[in-house]
């Protein structure tokens, strides 16, 4: 079966294979996915700051505070950050998540920490990037915000950028662009994909 290439299509259609997706089975891929990327963080033991998003249960987003947890455990030392969004800007800050950090959701439904201390950019190492589904050459389709393409943007230009999809890639994104930053990786349940060689 033929299917449209272009982002705007696969969002949607990724979108709704996600949403028919069980809560049980979203939680136990998610782990799978935890326990690879911790295995690919022990080849890079000079990342000393990660930046994750947290995830939206409404959107079956992969569950991070599972990965968050594990990489706690397994990596103490590593600094966690996570996002904040700006009230009318649509640009994100970065803030420490520890254990200590209290967090609310914002008017996306989205959690995001309440109060604790910001971190600049140049701080960041990895970058752990939501998405729907991403191809075969790196690029992703997230929801069409621009937030994520916008921080990648100004994150130095050795951070690696590191996507966690439920699905293994389509061939192709159609309609990629200049301004779209393409993955160093994306870790799915069953495979490390690597876009750096």
């Amino acid at each position: 079966m033929m299917f449209s290439t272009l982002k705007k299509d696969l969002r949607q259609l990724y979108r709704e294979k996600r949403n028919g997706i069980a809560a049980e089975a979203i939680r136990q891929q998610s782990e799978i996915i935890a326990d690879r990327l911790c295995g690919w963080l022990s080849d890079y033991p000079h990342i000393r700051c990660i930046h994750s998003f947290l995830p939206s249960e409404s959107k079956k987003e992969v569950d991070t505070f599972i990965i968050l947890r594990q990489i706690r455990e397994a990596f103490p030392l590593l600094k966690i950050a996570v996002p904040r969004i700006g009230a009318g800007d649509r640009v994100l800050s970065h803030h420490v998540f520890d254990a200590a950090t209290d967090l609310v959701s914002n008017r996306w439904g989205i959690p995001e920490p309440a109060d604790s201390e910001e971190i600049s950019v140049d701080e960041i190492d990895a970058v752990l990037l939501p998405l729907l589904i991403f191809d075969k050459s790196g690029h992703r389709v997230g929801y069409g915000g621009g937030f994520y393409d916008a921080f990648l943007a100004v994150c130095r230009t050795d951070t690696r950028k590191i996507g966690l999809c439920i699905f293994d890639p389509v061939e192709i994104i159609s309609d990629t662009g200049p301004h779209d930053i393409r993955m160093d990786v994306c870790i799915t349940p069953s495979h490390v994909w690597d876009f750096t060689g």
